[in-house]
C-alpha cells in the first residue's frame, strides 16, 4: 500500500492520462487510483482533460490520415503490421530496461540503508 500511494503522489497524473484509453487498460487501470489517496476532485479534473486530449488526438488522427491509412492499409497491409510490432517490441523494451534500472537502485538503496522492507528503499528511491 505504501508503494502504490508513492508511486500514485508521483506519477498519478501522468498514470490518469495514460491508463483510461487503451484496450485493456481501463478496466485494471483505475485499481491504483483507487488505493491511492488523490482528492476525487482532482481525479475527476484530470479524467476529464485525459479524455479531452485522447478524443483529439484520436479523432484528429482520423481527420488527418483516414484517407492515407486506407490506401496503405489497401496496399502494404503486412508492411504496417510489421512497423506496428517493432513500434510495440521497441517501447515495450524501454518499459522492461526502467522497471530493471528502478529494481537495482531499490536493491541498491536497501543494501546501503540495510532495509528488510523493500517498501521503504522503493519510497526512498521514488523520493529522488
Amino acid at each position: 500500500m505504501t508503494v502504490t500511494r508513492a508511486l500514485m503522489d508521483r506519477y498519478g497524473a501522468g498514470y490518469i492520462f495514460l491508463y483510461c484509453y487503451p484496450k485493456g487498460m481501463r478496466t485494471i487501470g483505475a485499481l491504483p487510483v483507487g488505493l491511492a489517496t488523490m482528492p476525487w476532485m482532482r481525479f475527476t479534473a484530470l479524467n476529464a482533460a485525459s479524455a479531452s486530449v485522447w478524443m483529439a488526438l484520436l479523432v484528429g488522427g482520423g481527420f488527418l490520415f483516414g484517407a492515407q491509412l486506407d490506401d496503405v492499409m489497401a496496399t502494404g497491409r503486412s508492411l504496417v503490421s510489421v512497423a506496428m510490432l517493432a513500434l510495440f517490441l521497441f517501447f515495450g523494451w524501454l518499459v522492461v530496461r526502467q522497471q530493471r534500472l528502478l529494481i537495482d537502485r531499490v536493491h541498491a538503496a536497501s543494501e546501503k540503508l540495510d532495509l528488510v522492507n523493500y517498501s521503504e528503499a522503493i519510497a526512498i528511491v521514488l523520493q529522488r
